[in-house]
């Protein structure tokens, strides 16, 4: 695989399994983390430091609003008509 796919994960804890194959995957990269309780994103964050990524975390990924440079859902890209 040329370019990695690059993957965000909703849910810190339901999640975590997700995150930890991801850390380590070679055709995938981990980008973004989104969960309402803070001390799940740092935890996120530092293992995802510790595998040498940079990854930015949401807390407010469940607003109905569209911020520049948030990350889109599909329901987001349809509502568009992308």
């Amino acid at each position: 695989m040329s370019e990695k796919l690059r993957i965000g994960v909703f849910g810190g804890y339901r999640g975590s399994s997700m995150i930890q194959v991801l850390l380590h995957h070679p055709d995938a990269e981990l980008v973004a983390v989104c969960d309402k309780y803070q001390p799940l994103l740092d935890k996120a964050k530092a293992e995802a430091e510790a595998a040498g990524l940079n990854i930015r975390v949401f807390n407010n990924c469940f607003s109905r609003r569209v911020y520049p440079g948030r990350l889109r859902t599909r329901h987001d890209i349809q509502k568009k008509g992308r």
